[in-house]
């Protein structure tokens, strides 16, 4: 999540697709290959943030996170991938964003 999700007004919302994948990894094989603007997110994230947009990247084949004091939490009713990012937009973003603009990538 960005800091700037309580006061963007428009948010992407990133879900990685594979399982064993990496937040910000779309394949380790062509960052590997090709480097990491063929292979991660980074280049979509920073084109992202400098137009204003808040963040945040969701793994939904995971069911931990880690919050602001490290700590590694459990994320509740996330036994699959639809209910982590139900859990996660009910949960942490829907209570903290303001944007109206929301974009979803996957």
């Amino acid at each position: 999540l960005t800091e700037n999700l309580n006061t963007c007004s428009k948010l992407l919302v990133v879900l990685q697709n594979h399982v064993g994948s990496q937040p910000g990894i779309w394949s380790r094989s062509l960052c590997m290959d090709n480097g990491l603007n063929a292979g991660s997110m980074l280049p979509t994230l920073l084109k992202a943030a400098s137009l204003g947009y808040g963040i945040a990247v969701l793994n939904p084949n995971s069911n931990s996170y880690i919050n602001e004091a490290g700590e590694k939490k459990s994320i509740l009713t996330s036994s699959s991938p639809v209910e982590h990012v139900i859990t996660c937009w009910d949960e942490i973003i829907y209570p903290q964003t303001s944007a109206s603009d929301i974009y979803l990538l996957g």
